[in-house]
């Protein structure tokens, strides 16, 4: 792997992306694949100074852009425990803009000018909705100049690959990361991923 890469994971509320939907928040971060054989990363870095987490606005979505919010996906939400809603769905004053997410995102990438390579957990989601809210900005030319579309790549199919397409290696948890990791948790999720990651080239390393 190049050094930098940088990784994004999205929770919506929706599904269809031809209709266009709200975000409720994105996590993303840089993280430097030189160091997964020299110095690993730990859950606890990446959970707490790599990846970071902005919660957006979703009625100024549904307002400026004519996103549409996805009842079976907010049931879906409203099925889970009270915590994860407060934390995740419910508006907060710490709430920002479509606006103020395209604009952390491109400082974030502007200072680290080699992180190439974009990764997802699906690129046929994640991407098209990133691209979309820059499109309504009008920071489209900007971001795919940084964001190449050739360079995105997603970790299912890295990890697809590497296991021969064994039924749910996608989402591996070690025993190690159990106690640590909390399902839905944006930041935790792109966390895993990355660790799933520096797990697999360690290994083909030993």
């Amino acid at each position: 792997m190049n050094s930098q890469h940088f990784i994004f994971d999205f929770e919506t509320l929706g599904i269809d992306l031809l209709k266009g939907f709200p975000v409720l928040e994105c996590a993303y971060g840089i993280f430097d694949a030189d160091r997964f054989l020299t110095d690993p990363y730990t859950f606890e870095e990446l959970v707490e100074s790599v990846i970071v987490k902005d919660k957006l606005k979703v009625a100024s979505q549904v307002e400026d852009f004519g996103y549409k919010i996805d009842p079976n996906t907010l049931a879906w939400w409203k099925s889970k425990d009270s915590k994860l809603i407060n934390e995740v769905v419910k508006p907060s004053k710490h709430d920002i803009s479509v606006e103020e997410f395209i604009d952390n995102v491109m400082k974030l990438l502007y200072s680290n000018p080699n992180a190439q390579y974009w990764w997802s957990r699906s690129n046929t989601f994640d991407p098209i909705i990133l691209y979309r809210m820059a499109t309504d900005v009008n920071r489209m030319d900007e971001l795919s100049n940084r964001l190449k579309h050739w360079n995105v790549r997603d970790t299912r199919t890295y990890i697809d690959a590497k296991f021969n397409f064994a039924p749910k290696m996608t989402s591996f948890i070690l025993e190690e990361w159990q106690e640590k990791f909390e399902a839905h948790n944006s930041i935790h999720d792109v966390a895993i991923d990355v660790m799933r990651l520096q797990k697999l080239i360690i290994a083909e390393n030993e």
